[in-house]
């Protein structure tokens, strides 16, 4: 495991959750009070992350001629 993540869900009940990035939670509770809400949903799974390897530029860029 390289990271945690986090699957989320948020919604003004249970049965309307939607899967939402785990940056927008805030914001979306922010929002339901502005709005009047008095209550919502939010479902946060932790869950590992693994970080995917970036190719290699130096690799793939050796053998084309640089831009103009």
């Amino acid at each position: 495991m390289d990271y945690w993540d986090f699957a989320c869900r948020f919604g003004l009940t249970e049965a309307d959750a939607v899967p939402v990035h785990f940056a927008t939670l805030i914001s979306l509770m922010d929002a339901a009070a502005k709005d009047g809400k008095t209550s919502f949903f939010v479902d946060i799974l932790g869950q590992k992350g693994y970080r995917k390897a970036k190719p290699d530029l130096l690799a793939t860029a050796a053998g084309s001629e640089p831009e103009a």
